[in-house]
């Protein structure tokens, strides 16, 4: 039970920092669109 607690959370850790800079990639490009 606890081995599936901690490969739920860095399950999760990876996701976010996986799409956390996306969207700040894809928001840095709608900025750069809203300048043009």
């Amino acid at each position: 039970m606890s081995c599936f607690i901690v490969v739920s959370a860095v399950f999760l850790i990876f996701l976010t920092d996986c799409l956390i800079p996306l969207h700040q990639q894809h928001s840095i490009y709608a900025l750069k669109d809203l300048d043009f």
